[in-house]
């Protein structure tokens, strides 16, 4: 079971920069940590950024980073399609889960 898991949201287009999208799905990533038992350690936000176009999403990456020093044992996220949108980078991403042997949910 996860001690300092990571949250990851993320939104493509905020016009007003209210973050909300981003933060409904950062209360649901922390209340389903809260029925799984998982203890949280960081969220990261990367509010209006596209995961389809070759941008670079600061959050991501530094949870990315977090993940794979062990920093992280955890990852809870919205939906899939809030953590990437290319099948080059998922696939990435798994290769990650699968070496770094951390512990994955979602929301939806």
């Amino acid at each position: 079971m996860p001690t300092s898991a990571a949250v990851y949201a993320r939104i493509s287009l905020d016009r007003d920069n209210e973050q909300l999208g981003v933060s409904r799905q950062r209360q649901d990533c922390l209340e389903l940590a809260k029925r799984l038992g998982w203890g949280i350690g960081e969220v990261y936000l990367d509010n209006s950024i596209s995961a389809s176009k070759d941008v670079i999403r600061p959050e991501y990456e530094r949870m990315i980073a977090d993940l794979s020093s062990g920093k992280r044992d955890g990852l809870i996220v919205y939906d899939l399609d809030r953590l990437t949108r290319k099948p080059a980078e998922l696939e990435s991403f798994i290769a990650l889960a699968e070496k770094a042997g951390f512990a994955l949910a979602n929301v939806a």
